[in-house]
């Protein structure tokens, strides 16, 4: 389980890496406009949140960009177990492998 939920996670920042475009700044857009299955950004909510659930982490940042186009930003969990403060979309954490 947990060398899935990590490729996973790898595979997200691959997406961001390959799909970013040279424009500097990235525009909302809708996952039809760039052929991105709906169903499939589901399964990653899902995929977070049971990450959260059982456990394995206590937050996380998603976000995936395609063709200069902004179709998956969302954060679950938490950001500091002591203060049980919400994981925001722009916080910034080290990934260590």
């Amino acid at each position: 389980m947990k060398k899935m939920v990590f490729l996973q996670v790898a595979i997200l920042i691959l997406s961001i890496a390959c799909s970013c475009t040279q424009t500097s700044e990235l525009k909302e857009g809708s996952p039809i406009s760039v052929k991105v299955s709906e169903d499939r950004l589901n399964r990653i909510d899902k995929m977070l949140q049971q990450s959260i659930d059982s456990g394995w982490i206590v937050g996380a940042v998603g976000f995936i960009a395609r063709d200069g186009k902004i179709v998956y930003d969302k954060s679950f969990g938490i950001n500091d177990i002591e203060t049980k403060s919400v994981m925001r979309r722009d916080d910034i954490f080290r990934i260590a492998s």
